[in-house]
This record gives structure tokens, sequence and C-alpha cells, in this order.
């Protein structure tokens, strides 16, 4: 039986406004609670992180990710977002989302503004 790889998709909230609207953090959502030290660890310049803009492009993501049988996560975000930025700071070197986006993904990002 062959199964194929699932393509998941993130969009970071972002890229759905205007130039220049951006989305606050809500003060009563506290940040995660982890050592300095753990966090600086993990580098997301380590993580392998594809970028799509042609379909061949994608379709090499989708080769690898056949080859190493692991699903796409395919990430929606703009060069100029700079909730992106924030989120990629804050909530993926959370050492668990660090882990399971380095050893269970195949990363591609897609700009929606370039």
């Amino acid at each position: 039986m062959n199964i194929k790889q699932y393509l998941i998709c993130f969009i970071t909230t972002g890229i759905f406004f205007g130039c220049g609207e951006q989305i606050d953090t809500p003060e009563n959502f506290p940040p995660p609670n982890f050592a300095e030290e753990e966090i600086l660890s993990r580098d997301i310049s380590d993580l392998i992180i594809y970028e799509i803009q042609t379909q061949l492009n994608y379709d090499k993501v989708l080769a690898i990710s056949d080859s190493l049988n692991k699903p796409v996560l395919l990430y929606f975000t703009g060069y100029t977002s700079v909730n992106s930025r924030k989120f990629e700071n804050s909530v993926w070197p959370d050492p668990e989302v660090y882990d399971l986006l380095n050893d269970q993904f195949i990363i591609a990002q897609m700009y929606v503004d370039s």
C-alpha cells in the first residue's frame, strides 16, 4: 500500500492585513516559560526550510517529502510581515515545537508578497 504524504498549511495572521497593520499579542497571553539557554540553543536558521517560488520548487519539495516519508508543512509568510517574524522568533524556538518541526516535517515556505 502506497501512502502519500500529507500537505499541512500554516498561515500567520499578519499576512491577511494591509501594509502597516499588525496584531499585537494580548498582554494576558504569557510567553512560554523556558530557560533562556534552552531557547537560544535552538536557532531557526538551523532548520532546513525550502522556499517555493515555482512549480519546480514545489515538485522538489514533494520528492524530498516522498524520499524521507515526512509530510510537508507549507508555511505562508511575507517578507514584510512583522507578525511572521515575531511568530518565528517566539514560537518556533520552543523546544517542543522546534523538535517537532525538525524531526517530523519538511518545511516549505511561500512568500505571499514576492
